[in-house]
């Protein structure tokens, strides 16, 4: 059946199936993906409360453009995240980026926190572990 699959071209990305299903991911990297698709995404929420109610965080106070700036960072981290979970290589330095950009950014609204940088080093120096199984 894979034979005709690759005949027929009807899945471009059949190769890359028939790779994931011989060599699967280890746990670690899929613990990896799942962690950084939870800390992108759970910027989603701050970006619409900050789309509506421009109060509350120092920066929100411009707003439209800061929940635009979360949404742009936590679409870009999802999309890390996803990269990672089909092991590409480039998923882990698109997420040390988007993170070192969001730390600094924290940093300076003055709402930066120890708490704020501990999960996604967590996540940085897991995937820095596992950075050979990020190959495809």
């Amino acid at each position: 059946m894979l034979d005709k699959l690759r005949e027929t071209d009807l899945v471009e990305e059949s190769d890359d199936t028939i790779r994931e299903i011989e060599n699967p991911a280890s746990p670690l990297v899929m613990l990896l993906s799942i962690l950084m698709f939870i800390t992108s995404a759970s910027l989603i929420p701050y970006a619409i409360i900050t789309g509506f109610i421009a109060q509350g965080i120092p920066i929100s106070a411009i707003g439209i453009p800061y929940a635009l700036y979360l949404a742009v960072v936590s679409g870009v981290g999802v999309v890390s995240a996803m990269a990672a979970w089909y092991r590409r290589a480039w998923a882990l330095p698109v997420y040390v980026g988007v993170a070192l950009v969001h730390q600094a950014v924290l940093l300076l609204d003055g709402s930066w926190n120890v708490v704020v940088l501990l999960i996604p080093a967590l996540v940085i120096a897991l995937g820095i572990t596992q950075k050979d199984e990020l190959t495809l």
